[in-house]
């Protein structure tokens, strides 16, 4: 019970997203997304900029300044223990294949 209490509230936008690939290279997770939605292709990656300082890309418009995330965001991650990975994966499994079902795209997670 205690796993499922703490994750519930991640289902929702967690499980939508592979944010490591979308914190690294930002511009080809959007580049899927305007695809899956039949967008024409606006976003390349020359309208984003690598911030040494916060550790992950931040937004180039075409015009106008440039745009960051909060000084709260890019904080560093907690090192998670493989078993308790191993658990959190077991536990998102039917519901990363209820969303593979929903839009009809198989993501792969979780990678190894």
């Amino acid at each position: 019970q205690p796993l499922e209490s703490g994750t519930n509230t991640s289902l929702g936008a967690d499980s939508c997203c592979q944010w490591d690939r979308l914190i690294k290279t930002p511009w080809r997770e959007i580049s899927k997304i305007e695809k899956f939605l039949g967008l024409e292709a606006k976003v390349t990656q020359d309208n984003f900029y690598f911030n040494s300082t916060k550790g992950f890309h931040c937004l180039r418009p075409g015009q106008g300044s440039e745009r960051c995330l909060a000084k709260s965001k890019g904080r560093p991650h907690v090192t998670v223990s493989k078993q308790s990975v191993t658990l959190l994966r077991k536990f998102y499994m039917p519901h990363n294949l209820r969303f593979y079902n929903l839009v009809g795209r198989d993501f792969g997670w979780p990678e190894d």
